[in-house]
């Protein structure tokens, strides 16, 4: 029977397709969404400087309590890279310069590296960069899971495995587009306006329009094949995704490109 209400994350398709996936033993294991929040901010009234903190909730708290602050911690943050600089960095510490020494033990492993055969550095490399470093740790806690003692209705359950994964990212249109890679232009004579789907853009205003869903598998091999006609025909930048190691949902194979909802003040109120 399909579900029409809308209700918490452990009711919907992600979560009870992905428990008949990974739980095996359902006495000792318990399926934990681990939802993902993410908005940028400046750092002070009279500077551009932009940053990012990326904060992780637990699912088996309710709703209620996931709407307060306190019931978030933060992984790390991402600051806001601009080519220019980065990519003079880049070729700083390249010089081999005695004075570069300092400035490559605080240039990120591929921040400010050229796109091959461009000349460029890449706008959303440096980004994904950054984020794969700060999902280090849980990507290797999502291997293996772990265990911890429950307390539930009163009662402990002692050595409980908890199995992680993610149901969804809460963030605006900006941050969705870097983290799908996806071109965040929506101007004339961009191939495809949504990150979920090929739709083209002549085919946005149809409401009866079907096609496709973007999937890890299909953007990943196109980036390892560094093939940008394909991605520029589906409007996704040439980038290592970083949430490509991280797993989502399994009722469906578009992992992070399904997995950022629409807000509605910039995909309804702006338009």
């Amino acid at each position: 029977q399909q579900n029409c209400k809308i209700r918490d994350l452990n009711t919907g398709k992600a979560f009870y397709e992905t428990y008949q996936k990974l739980i095996t033993r359902p006495q000792q294991q318990v399926l934990l969404p681990t939802p993902f929040y993410i908005d940028g901010t400046v750092t002070g009234q009279f500077t551009a400087l932009e940053i990012s903190a990326v904060q992780i909730s637990l699912g088996i708290f309710k709703r209620k309590a996931r709407d307060r602050p306190y019931f978030w911690r933060t992984l790390g943050y991402i600051p806001h890279i601009e080519r220019e600089k980065s990519g003079g960095k880049r070729m700083m510490v390249d010089s081999e310069h005695m004075d570069s020494a300092w400035a490559a033990q605080k240039l990120a492993t591929t921040e400010g590296e050229l796109l091959e055969g461009t000349g460029e550095v890449h706008p959303t490399q440096d980004f994904h960069t950054v984020l794969q470093d700060i999902l280090e740790s849980y990507v290797e806690l999502q291997k293996t899971g772990f265990k911890w003692d429950l307390m539930y209705n009163g009662k402990l359950y002692k050595g409980v495995e908890f199995i992680p994964f993610v149901p969804f990212i809460k963030c605006d249109t900006k941050e969705a587009d870097k983290f799908c890679a996806s071109y965040g232009s929506r101007g004339h004579g961009v191939a495809q306006l949504c990150r979920y789907c090929e739709c083209p853009t002549n085919e946005s205003d149809n409401p009866k329009a079907h096609y496709q869903l973007k999937t890890v598998t299909k953007i990943k091999g196109l980036v390892a094949r560094k093939d940008e006609n394909a991605l520029k025909n589906l409007s996704q930048q040439l980038t290592d995704n970083a949430w490509c190691a991280v797993r989502f949902g399994l009722h469906n194979k578009q992992g992070v490109h399904g997995a950022c909802p629409m807000d509605m003040l910039h995909a309804m109120l702006l338009g």
